[in-house]
C-alpha cells in the first residue's frame, strides 16, 4: 500500500491570476512578505517589513521554486531567521506560505514559525499523525483534513481571529479545522522558517522548500486567503 504522502505525478498548483488579498485601509497590512526570489546568497529581504532572513548552514537554494526560486532545507539543521519578532502575540495575524515536503519526517517538521518563550509561538507544520496543522503554545492546533503530498508544492494559512477567538487553518485556498484560542499575552522574538523551536531549543527541522511567506498584521478573511491561493504567488 503507498504511503498517503506519495504522489506519482503531483496536479499543478492553481493558475495563476492577478487576484490579491485586500490589503491597506480595506484589510490587514502586510507585515512581512520573503519572495526569496534572490536565488542566491545568505539572505532573503523582506519586501513589506524590512526584517531580512538569515539563512544558516543547512539552508540553500533551489530554482524549482512554487513561483522562482525557493529557499530548500536540509530537514536536520537547516534553517534561516529574522533579527526580530514579526508577529504581535496578543492580536489578530496571519501567516501564509508555500510549503514542498520532500521525504516523511520522523516527527513534527516546521515549515513556518515565530520563537516564543520556550516553544513556538506559532508554527505551520507537519504533525506525526500525517496532518498539516497551524499550533500555538498548548497543544492546541487546527488540523487539515487530508494528508500532505509529498513533492507537491501546497499553500498553508494559520489565522488568528479574536473577534471569533479563533485559530483556523486553511491548505490551498479551502478552510480546514479550526479550534478556540484566546491567544497568548507576552514576548515574541524571530521569524524563521524551515524550523519550529521546542523547550528553548531549535528542532523539528523541515525536510523540503519554502517559498513566498507572508505575515499580516490581522486576520484575513477566507475570501482572501483563497485569493492568496488563487494568485499561486
Amino acid at each position: 500500500m503507498s504511503s498517503p504522502l506519495a504522489e506519482k505525478n503531483p496536479p499543478a498548483g492553481p493558475t495563476r491570476t492577478d487576484a490579491r488579498p485586500t490589503l491597506g485601509p480595506e484589510g490587514p497590512e502586510m507585515s512581512g512578505e520573503w519572495t526569496f526570489d534572490e536565488g542566491a546568497g545568505r539572505a532573503a529581504a523582506d519586501t513589506a517589513g524590512g526584517n531580512p532572513i538569515a539563512l544558516q548552514d543547512g539552508a540553500d537554494w533551489t530554482q524549482d521554486g512554487r513561483s522562482g526560486p525557493a529557499v530548500v532545507f536540509d530537514g536536520t539543521r537547516g534553517y534561516g531567521e529574522t533579527g526580530r519578532s514579526v508577529i504581535d502575540p496578543a492580536g489578530n495575524w496571519t501567516v501564509s506560505a508555500w510549503v514542498r515536503l520532500d521525504r516523511v519526517p520522523d516527527g513534527f517538521a516546521t515549515a513556518v514559525s515565530e520563537d516564543g518563550g520556550p516553544d513556538s509561538l506559532l508554527a505551520l507544520q507537519y504533525l506525526p499523525s500525517g496532518r498539516w496543522a497551524v499550533s500555538v503554545p498548548g497543544n492546541v492546533r487546527a488540523l487539515s483534513e487530508n494528508p500532505p503530498v509529498r513533492g507537491r508544492w501546497t499553500h498553508l494559512a494559520g489565522v488568528r481571529d479574536t473577534s471569533t477567538g479563533q485559530l483556523t487553518l486553511y491548505v490551498d485556498g479551502e478552510r480546514q479545522g479550526a479550534v478556540p484560542y484566546p491567544g497568548r499575552p507576552g514576548a515574541s522574538g524571530p521569524l524563521a522558517v524551515g524550523r519550529g523551536l521546542a523547550s528553548g531549543k531549535k528542532a523539528q527541522f523541515f525536510p523540503g522548500a519554502v517559498d513566498t511567506v507572508r505575515v499580516y498584521a490581522g486576520a484575513l478573511t477566507a475570501e482572501e486567503v483563497r485569493s492568496a491561493y488563487q494568485s499561486g504567488e
